[in-house]
């Protein structure tokens, strides 16, 4: 009961939606590979490679796991920026890591000499807000919110001002 609403770049998942109320959907994300640019235009896979770093407990974790990566080939970190870390210190070869959080950071001030990468098959995650499964008037109202920012173009600025 301390908060009223869940509203952080929150994958809906089957499991998430058992447990709270969850949103319409507001943005669409996926998991891509960070590596450094000079990986060129065609860089490996990251399902090659020796070192992966993720967001442990995340969604890369998940689509790794799925890629049946080597045990030993998994760098769990506490956070995203942590997964780059590892990449930029030379300990990972790739980080799998939000496209929404690659594009707003990579090719850009501390994560310049880095590049982000499509990685086949990665699913598309659908982004929402979550709440107390009795607060159904909430999600209601806040429904109404998207539905309106997602017709009228509002969204889409937000994310061509915030995503760049």
């Amino acid at each position: 009961g301390s908060f009223d609403c869940i509203w952080n770049g929150m994958t809906v998942t089957e499991e998430l939606q058992e447990q709270i109320l969850v949103s319409e959907p507001y943005m669409e994300n996926r998991q891509v590979a960070v590596m450094p640019a000079s990986a060129g235009a065609t860089p490996p896979s990251v399902y090659t490679l020796e070192r992966v770093s993720f967001e442990d407990g995340g969604v890369a974790e998940e689509l790794l796991r799925a890629g049946e990566l080597s045990a030993s080939a998994y760098r769990a970190e506490a956070t995203q920026k942590a997964a780059l870390a590892a990449v930029l210190q030379g300990n990972s070869a790739a980080a799998v890591i939000d496209y929404t959080m690659a594009r707003s950071l990579i090719g850009k001030g501390a994560y310049s000499s880095l590049a982000y990468y499509e990685i086949e098959g990665a699913p598309v995650e659908h982004y929402a807000v979550g709440f107390r499964k009795s607060d159904v008037e909430l999600c209601e109202k806040v429904n109404a919110l998207i539905l309106k920012y997602q017709s009228d173009g509002t969204f889409a600025k937000w994310e061509n001002t915030y995503l760049r």
